[in-house]
């Protein structure tokens, strides 16, 4: 979801846990959330997603700073309920971090999991203190791709000519 388009937006939901006004909103083609004089404590929710227990999926975002002088924090979590208390006590996807790029950076894991099959939602949570703006677009959950072992013949002089995939 890269967010240009306002159908896709609208499944996506801020949640102003501490209750100040200020949380996540529609940006020019992407989400952002701008500073307060007390700690963020907003969450951006996805929409429910189906996933599949133990198989591993790869989650990813691209998020940036306002100004490298005013760095942005946050992490991403996921929980079978969309809430800001499910969302606090549920499953680290991303630990936490510091952004203060004003260049786009992609932060993402291939080692996205669940213990259960069932719909989930994944937030992003911005805890930053009195900064500027924190930036989100390309929210992206997919299956993580496959990582077999190779099997190589190193035992034979010159180039190796062929070699054999391990199924996992």
């Amino acid at each position: 979801n890269d967010f240009a388009d306002a159908a896709l937006q609208k499944h996506f939901t801020a949640i102003d846990a501490n209750g100040d006004g200020n949380t996540w909103g529609v940006g020019t083609e992407n989400y952002t959330i701008s500073y307060a004089t007390d700690a963020n404590d907003d969450w951006l929710v996805s929409p429910a997603i189906k996933l599949v227990a133990g198989k591993k999926y790869h989650f990813a975002i691209d998020t940036w700073a306002r100004s490298a002088s005013y760095p942005e924090t946050f992490e991403v979590k996921i929980a079978a309920e969309a809430t800001a208390e499910a969302l606090a006590a549920g499953a680290t996807v991303i630990e936490q971090q510091t952004v203060s790029s004003t260049a786009t950076v992609t932060v993402e894991t291939d080692e996205l999991t669940v213990e259960a099959d069932g719909y989930y939602y994944i937030g992003i949570h911005n805890t930053s203190l009195n900064q500027w703006a924190q930036y989100v677009d390309n929210f992206v959950i997919e299956a993580a791709p496959l990582t077999a072992p190779v099997s190589l013949d190193l035992t034979q002089e010159g180039a190796i000519a062929d070699f054999g995939v391990i199924d996992a």
